[in-house]
């Protein structure tokens, strides 16, 4: 009997094992389509009240819908989109004409099997299908790396990560979705080279990376950061000596391919445009490389391995060689300073995390995040995870080596000095002070330093240790490389922490798969129970921030509540546009709704989200949202032919940035708008009035002088606003059409102490009451606030607006809602949506004004242009900050 059962559970085993595949692919898809299925929870709340159709749930997607539609229909896309940049117009076909034609005939297959999925539905979807085959990839690519058991963990986990969540969601059809696809077929490609053993398959998966590489590359600008990894894990491998013949086949098929489709064949960049992209420059480098590498080491051309393999490693040797190539060809070719700017370049860049330009810091996804961004984004507790998982990971690589612990000291102090280099905004390491740079680019610069020391070292005196250093596992050295890379990307630019969250997780499973292994090695069933529900409690239990628990938890609601920014007031905006405007009509706006006015109104903007002409945002910016004078503004917007005019409330919160933007090279228009919120519990009494005090915090724009005393901008400012009111013997409510108002006093705080200063305005009921008494030439603009019970306080809140705010057209047309002889409104919903602060939230109604111009304007001949007068409006002054 005993016999029987041991028979029939080695069968049972068995047919486990021989089934192992079989249950690994049923979970891997059971995951992707997990993945799938919260990415649609969201696709009820994508529909346009006005139309029923789906829409995009962010900006920039409308225009890829756009150009899906238009692809639909004409098989290609337009040689000049007039709607753009109008009159200039714009050539969307290198840039959109992949993922246009993508979505387009996702359209057509999905529509073959049902009739009622329309291009709008197929444009919204496209990013959770997309996210199905990420997935699968992505598992495929970690079990050629490890095993299918990370594989699965980590799989699971992309899944769940919010970070992850955002741009693979219903609707976020932007260029992600479809690149990220792309990017792990790429990377599953190449290392499986790794694998497979017959020549046609070696191959056929180069050249399969390289395809798929090109592929990733048109879909997303930003997955040069994958030519990038690959390029350098390539460096890496002959620098040390690693590349095997096999490996340089492989290398010069991927990098060949790929350079081939993206100059030659699509046409999507020029040779000069790959070598100058800081990006793309190691994807040409690697060319030459290869082959010198092939020379030198395989056939001893020159007999230079013979003369200079005791004096230098051949790879190094290949390196210097490939260099000078490198400067000859970029000399006669392109620049004889090209080296050295591109140098610079990336100083400049690794240097100001504010950006190198006024758009670029305005642009939240471009700046540079703080650590604690990381956290926030992350969760505390996988931040943590993940960079001791690095620690632990560099350990097993290194780990054969005499001076491994010295190394893994090294790399810790490293790794935290450098991701902490830039911790907080607030703390000593901000990214910007002397210590944060020291610490940032000095950690990098010594941890590299110290492995080319040791790595010469062992060269020449310890052939022993040196040939650990080239039998270090190419798995181990790809992974490195690849969270190396990406970890300087994800300090340089919020929106990289997208794309560092896939070699995040895997960090994170690697460390919990190798405690795992720690606690099994032991024996006694008592300890691996008591080490197994540790892992358990730490990655399930709800009180944990960032475990996995709670990120499975929070990615469904997340999901289920996203809706589009296109909300139902731009929608009505948007119906309005397109049934009571021309179809020749054309839109100036801050360059943020061009896509929305595009899509939604079906009309030609001035400015998008493209931000293709720079000098159009600084025009807009400096001669209409903060223009001095009606006549400015309409000769800029004369040389545009535009005919409308249309500004929303989120201009409030946007001020700093257009007035930034538009503002000289001493940023003579730069300032910001504040709310100041009424304290009724501290209001005063006197004989005649009530003082109500408004609450808040306005650091000056300019130095001020008083009573000759100054000032400062930034150091000095508001700190709250006293109104008094007239007593109402009859009524102790607010009655705005029977109240009579004294001169405010605004309370200045500057090192601490408060002085009194008259205000010389409020706008109220429509109309600027202006003072006598001097003082601060501002304006209080008062609001109301409403409550969620819609109880309304008709000064609940203010808008304190500087002496350079007041006199905008922005203010006058907006805030004041003035019309002028040339400026009529068209539209505003200000009846359902009036300029409140509501559940503490400023709200506001969308205006358009019709424009009209008188007929003696002249038009200042740069205008029609698109350079700006004076190149220097562009660059960052970080004094204004």
């Amino acid at each position: 009997m005993v016999e029987e059962l041991e028979i029939r559970k080695e069968k049972l085993f068995s047919i486990l094992k021989k089934g192992t595949k079989i249950w690994v692919a049923i979970a891997i898809i059971l995951i992707a389509f997990m993945g799938y299925n919260i990415r649609i929870q969201n696709l009820p709340n994508l529909i346009d009240s006005t139309t029923n159709n789906y829409i995009p749930i962010e900006l920039d997607s409308f225009v890829i819908l756009r150009y899906a539609e238009y692809f639909n229909e004409n098989g290609n896309l337009m040689e000049n989109d007039k709607m753009r940049y109008y009159p200039r117009g714009f050539d969307p076909r290198k840039e959109f004409t992949f993922i246009a034609g993508f979505v387009s005939y996702l359209y057509n297959f999905m529509h073959a099997f049902n009739k009622e999925v329309t291009i709008e539905f197929a444009d919204v979807v496209y990013p959770p299908v997309t996210f199905f085959f990420a997935v699968i990839f992505f598992f495929l690519f970690i079990k050629n790396l490890f095993n299918y058991k990370i594989a699965l963990v980590a799989s699971y986990i992309l899944t769940v990560i919010p970070i992850f969540l955002h741009r693979t969601i219903a609707g976020f059809s932007d260029k992600e979705a479809l690149a990220t696809m792309l990017i792990f077929m790429a990377f599953y490609f190449y290392t499986n080279t790794w694998r497979v053993n017959k020549t046609w398959k070696f191959i056929t998966n180069s050249l399969l990376a390289g395809i798929t590489t090109t592929l990733a590359v048109l879909a997303w600008g930003g997955s040069t950061l994958i030519t990038f990894v690959i390029a350098a894990f390539i460096l890496f491998e002959i620098f040390l000596n690693k590349a095997s013949k096999r490996d340089l086949i492989r290398d010069f098929i991927w990098s060949v391919s790929t350079v081939f489709l993206l100059t030659v064949v699509t046409n999507r960049y020029s040779i000069v445009d790959l070598i100058s992209s800081l990006t793309t420059t190691l994807l040409v480098f690697a060319i030459p490389l290869i082959i010198i590498y092939y020379l030198i080491n395989f056939k001893n051309i020159f007999k230079l391995k013979d003369k200079y393999e005791r004096v230098i490693p051949v790879g190094i040797l290949s390196g210097i060689i490939s260099i000078g190539f490198a400067l000859i060809i970029s000399t006669i070719f392109i620049s004889p300073s090209f080296v050295f700017d591109k140098g610079k370049d990336l100083l400049v860049l690794a240097t100001n995390p504010y950006g190198t330009s006024r758009w670029g810091l305005t642009v939240a996804e471009s700046q540079q995040p703080y650590f604690i961004d990381w956290v926030s984004n992350i969760g505390k507790f996988f931040v943590y995870l993940f960079m001791i998982g690095s620690i632990i990971f560099f350990y097993d690589m290194i780990k054969k080596l005499k001076l491994k612990y010295y190394l893994i000291a090294i790399y810790t102090i490293f790794i935290l000095s450098f991701t902490m280099s830039r911790y907080s905004a607030s703390s000593v390491f901000n990214g910007v002070s002397a210590i944060s740079k020291i610490f940032y680019l000095g950690s990098l610069a010594l941890f590299v330093l110290i492995l080319l020391y040791l790595y010469l070292k062992y060269y020449y005196k310890d052939k022993e240790e040196y040939n650990k250093i080239i039998n270090i596992d190419k798995t181990y050295l790809f992974v490195f490389v690849w969270f190396l890379f990406l970890v300087v990307a994800a300090r340089g630019a919020i929106r990289a922490l997208y794309i560092f969250a896939p070699v995040v997780v895997l960090l994170a499973t690697f460390i919990i798969f190798r405690f795992g292994e720690y606690i099994w090695s032991f024996k006694k069933f008592y300890i691996r129970a008591i080490g197994i529900s540790i892992i358990l409690f730490l990655f399930l239990a709800p009180m944990i921030q960032g475990n996995v628990y709670n990120f499975t938890r929070s990615i469904y609601a997340q999901a289920k509540y996203s809706g589009p920014l296109y909300n139902q007031q731009w929608q009505s905006a948007g119906q309005w546009i397109r049934e009571n405007t021309p179809k020749e009509a054309v839109f100036a706006h801050w360059w943020d709704y061009g896509y929305w006015v595009q899509g939604g109104g079906e009309r030609a903007t001035i400015t998008d989200g493209g931000n293709a002409v720079g000098a159009l945002n600084h025009w807009m910016g400096r001669y209409v949202l903060t223009g001095n004078t009606e006549t400015e503004a309409l000769e800029f917007l004369k040389a545009r032919d535009a005919t409308f005019l249309l500004m929303v409330s989120d201009e409030i919160g946007k001020y700093p940035a257009f007035s930034a933007i538009g503002g000289d090279e001493n940023y003579d228009r730069f300032s910001w708008i504040t709310t100041f919120s009424l304290d009724m519990a501290n209001t005063q009494e006197t004989r005649d009035n009530f003082v109500y005090i408004f609450t808040g915090s306005y650091p000056f724009d300019d130095d001020f002088v008083w009573e000759g005393t100054v000032f400062p901008r930034r150091s000095s400012g508001i700190g709250a606003i006293l109104l008094p009111i007239a007593k109402n013997l009859n009524n102790s409510q607010i009655d705005l059409n029977n109240v009579k108002f004294a001169q405010p006093t605004v309370v200045v705080v500057k090192d601490g102490q408060q002085t009194n200063i008259p205000l010389e305005c409020i706008f109220i009921g429509g109309q600027e009451i202006v003072f006598e008494k001097k003082g601060i030439s501002g304006c209080l603009r008062l609001i109301p606030t409403i409550s969620r019970d819609g109880k309304m306080n008709p000064i609940g809140a203010g808008l304190y607006l500087s002496p350079d705010v007041r006199k905008t057209l922005f203010t006058k047309l907006y805030l004041y809602g003035l019309e002028t002889d040339y400026f009529k409104v068209a539209y505003t919903d200000e009846s359902r949506v009036p300029l409140a602060l509501y559940e503490g939230s400023l709200v506001g109604p969308i205006k358009i004004w019709e424009i009209s111009y008188p007929t003696d304007l002249k038009v200042p001949q740069y205008f029609y242009g698109d350079n700006l007068v004076d190149p220097n409006v562009t660059k960052v002054n970080i004094a204004f900050y």
